[in-house]
């Protein structure tokens, strides 16, 4: 996105546009801090999140950040397993 990625993380740079139906969105143009970004970036280049393999976010619909690390990539199957279960319950909380 805005710097060069460690070794440990595979390519990725402003989110491309997938031909899979997704909008794009420039995550600075919409307020977002996008040094955080940057800092999940750090924390799977130094292993504090072990096992990750991509992050990606959407902002009203849009793809604003997409990025892959330790083998990860769009076409790779991701197991969310419990994060399925925290994000539904993040949401059910908030309605």
């Amino acid at each position: 996105m805005l710097f060069t990625a460690p070794a440990a993380m595979a390519e990725s740079a402003a989110p491309t546009p997938p031909d899979d139906g997704w909008k794009m969105a420039d995550a600075k143009a919409l307020g977002w801090h996008t040094s955080l970004f940057e800092t999940a970036d750090r924390k799977v280049a130094d292993g504090t999140w072990k096992g990750t393999t991509s992050l990606l976010v959407v902002h009203d619909g849009k793809l604003i950040h997409e990025r892959y690390y330790n083998g990860g990539s769009r076409e790779h199957l991701n197991d969310t397993r419990s994060l399925t279960k925290t994000v539904t319950a993040m949401l059910l909380g908030a309605a």
